[in-house]
């Protein structure tokens, strides 16, 4: 009993002097100070993408390709000419108006038999004019004069042989030659007005035969002239051409070019059943051509179903389509069911789980900054739009996903 006092004794010393050892020493280690405490720090507000609920049309539609084709197609060439090419235009699917020149032969030489023709007519339409001017022509009036002085005196002649008769009288004959010289005279100048009116018309004949035939002169260098400009007669695209350069030798009836007219043009296209089983004979489309849409008409061509190569459906547009010109590309679509005046969300804020028909998808509602996941129900589900039947109002934020 007494060995285990002195033993417990021993251990309660030693516990003792351990502890001052220990609070000795620890003056040698520094003070610590009071630890801190960690800031607040204010969480900044998410901002989230959002989209509103609205309304407008929701569609589900199918989209496909078109292209403008010209009904008329027109071979241009020279026709009654040959040469060598001194001007080109003739670029596949260039856009040509009427009255655009599409080539030109070397026509140096025809210009100039044109210029100097010109001249030679002018000079013989001043000729012409000089001669009517200068009274080449003796007036009529002249010779009417003429004609009534010698009829005058034909009279007197005649009146006085009746009333000289048989006399011997000098003076009475006297009388009466003088009478005879001086109807002989007014018939003299009759006579010579008449012969010159004619030969004077004559002259005048010729300039006016001249002046024509320098017309005529004119026009042929103006037709050869023309023959050598290869002009397009219509408005449209040129489709196919063959490859001339400057200086080249063109045949006549060789071609050109071949223009697809654009005043007669209609929208064509290849449409793979299988890729659009929903377009039939007088479906109701859309197309579009730069960035405009114009109601249309679909007509199924039958005779080309079978035949990959040719187009089977045109579209004819409700309204002409403005600027349209041939082998343009076109889009359509083809609308198989449309909803107007519906609440409707942006397709790419809904979640549709995959697989999943049962109408039901997944919003995120941003509600006071906080987003809210609801459940909603479905109508028509568009490439854009979805059309929202429950689960939202109009107006409400939805985050885009």
């Amino acid at each position: 009993m007494k060995r285990n006092f002195l033993k417990n004794t021993v251990i309660g010393i030693t516990i003792a002097l351990m502890s001052t050892n220990l609070i000795s020493c620890s003056a040698l280690f520094p003070v610590e100070e009071a630890a801190l405490k960690p800031p607040l720090v204010k969480q900044s507000s998410i901002k989230y993408s959002t989209t509103k609920v609205e309304r407008g049309d929701v569609e589900i539609s199918s989209d496909g390709s078109a292209r403008s084709e010209g009904t008329l197609s027109v071979k241009l060439s020279f026709t009654d000419i040959s040469g060598r090419v001194c001007f080109i235009n003739n670029t596949p699917g260039s856009v040509i108006k009427a009255g655009d020149i599409v080539a030109e032969l070397d026509n140096a030489f025809i210009k100039k038999s044109l210029e100097q023709a010109n001249i030679n007519l002018k000079k013989a339409e001043i000729n012409y004019e000089e001669l009517k001017k200068n009274g080449a022509v003796a007036p009529n009036i002249d010779i009417d004069i003429a004609q009534t002085k010698l009829d005058q005196q034909r009279i007197a002649l005649k009146e006085l042989e009746q009333q000289i008769g048989s006399s011997t009288n000098e003076q009475d004959k006297c009388n009466l030659q003088l009478a005879r010289l001086s109807y002989d005279k007014a018939k003299a100048e009759y006579e010579r007005l008449v012969k010159l009116s004619g030969q004077q018309d004559s002259k005048l004949r010729l300039a006016q035969l001249d002046v024509e035939q320098q017309k005529l002169e004119v026009s042929k260098f103006e037709n050869e002239l023309k023959n050598t400009i290869l002009k397009s007669p219509v408005n449209g695209t040129i489709k196919d051409s063959k490859s001339f350069s400057i200086g080249d030798s063109v045949s006549a009836g060789e071609m050109v070019c071949l223009i697809e007219d654009s005043s007669t043009i209609k929208i064509v296209a290849r449409v793979n059943p299988s890729d659009m089983p929903d377009l039939k004979d007088g479906n109701e489309v859309i197309l579009k051509y730069k960035d405009k849409e114009y109601p249309a008409r679909a007509k199924e061509l039958k005779e080309n179903f079978n035949d990959a190569d040719k187009p089977n459906f045109i579209f004819v547009p409700n309204d002409k389509i403005p600027d349209l010109q041939p082998s343009e590309s076109i889009t359509f679509r083809l609308i198989k069911a449309k909803h107007t005046n519906v609440l409707r969300l942006s397709k790419n804020a809904v979640v549709i789980p995959l697989g999943d028909n049962s109408g039901t998808a997944t919003v995120s509602v941003l509600e006071d900054n906080v987003v809210v996941e609801k459940q909603v129900v479905l109508d028509l589900i568009g490439a854009t739009f979805v059309e929202i039947k429950a689960g939202l109002n109009e107006g409400d934020r939805v985050v885009i996903r």
